[in-house]
């Protein structure tokens, strides 16, 4: 028997040889579970000295039927699906897994850009369906004349705004949390006004944590302030995006399209009126994937796991000061 219990609770994984092969060369007990429902996460873990999670939403029921849990490791940097407070009234440790595919997401963000401004997911489904005509396209605007208008300018979206540059658009950014030398140093203009954000943008990025404070901060009434030619881009989390209100907004023609890496519901259903629009593109949350960011990204939590277990506590320990460490 290992020294160590790790569960993994919702496997994303062809195969989990990396997990498989380090957990054993630490001496641990390593185990995936064959199902995620709630009975058989508080049956398996109950004995587990870490749990990791990728989607499953670890309530407080949950997390109180967890016996020895001394670390809860989201695979992911979103920890919106952990119940903070409730791992924190129990003394466990909870993190995630920082900074591993800054370049991926802001890739993606660039090629949702793309594809909404130069029109290609909507030509190529055209063509597919039999219709051959470059008007369609028409109008298309030149980048180099246009404002892209970032919501935070945290790791991410600082990357799509040095990738963005090189197609001259103009970057100006809305956080507030950040110093002005910093746009200085980036070479962004600094939004001081919220709403002037919206009102500037051709295209808007959102760049933010999904919390209470942030849930649906991108608003009907917000989002109606953009030019009715604005492109909205979401590749953070869909709670922070009033999902119903961005559908109204384009059925009305207010603004001119969205790419979408992520919804607010994880797995929505195929009658969402976003999947039959001419000028959305959606993409099913993957914009942090490539051959190298997942296996960064495994080692990564592994090395969460570790290092609460070896050492007392994560590199990326999210609740740190809410614990006294």
């Amino acid at each position: 028997m290992g020294k160590f219990k790790v569960v993994y609770t919702d496997n994303i994984y062809k195969d989990n040889e990396i997990e498989y092969r380090r957990f054993a060369e630490a001496g641990y007990d390593f185990k995936v579970l064959p199902s995620f429902d709630d009975e058989t996460i508080m049956r398996e873990c109950k004995d587990a000295d870490a749990v990791m999670i990728s989607y499953v939403e670890m309530t407080e029921k949950l997390i109180n039927s967890l016996e020895k849990c001394k670390i809860l490791v989201r695979c992911g940097m979103g920890i919106n699906n952990i119940d903070i407070p409730a791992a924190t009234a129990r003394g466990i440790m909870v993190a995630n897994v920082d900074k591993y595919c800054l370049d991926e997401v802001s890739d993606h963000a660039v090629a949702l850009m793309l594809g909404l401004l130069r029109k290609t997911a909507f030509l190529s489904r055209k063509i597919r369906e039999g219709v051959w005509d470059p008007k369609l396209a028409r109008p298309i605007p030149r980048l180099s004349e246009l404002t892209l208008c970032l919501y935070g300018l945290g790791g991410i979206s600082s990357r799509f705004a040095e990738k963005a540059k090189a197609f001259k658009m103009h970057i100006a950014a809305y956080d507030p949390f950040l110093p002005a030398e910093y746009f200085e140093k980036m070479g962004v203009e600094r939004i001081e006004d919220e709403l002037e954000l919206f009102r500037r943008a051709d295209v808007l990025s959102v760049h933010l944590p999904l919390n209470k404070a942030t849930a649906k901060i991108i608003s009907y009434d917000k989002l109606k302030l953009m030019k009715p030619s604005a492109i909205f881009i979401n590749v953070a989390r869909g709670g922070l995006v009033d999902e119903e209100g961005l559908i109204r907004l384009l059925q009305e023609g207010a603004i001119g399209g969205a790419g979408l890496d992520v919804l607010a519901d994880e797995h929505p259903s195929l009658d969402n009126p976003l999947f039959q629009m001419d000028n959305v593109i959606v993409s099913p949350h993957i914009a942090y994937y490539s051959e190298g960011s997942d296996v960064d990204l495994r080692n990564g939590a592994i090395n969460q796991v570790i290092g609460a277990l070896e050492h007392g506590e994560p590199q990326f320990f999210v609740n740190r000061k809410a614990l006294g460490r």
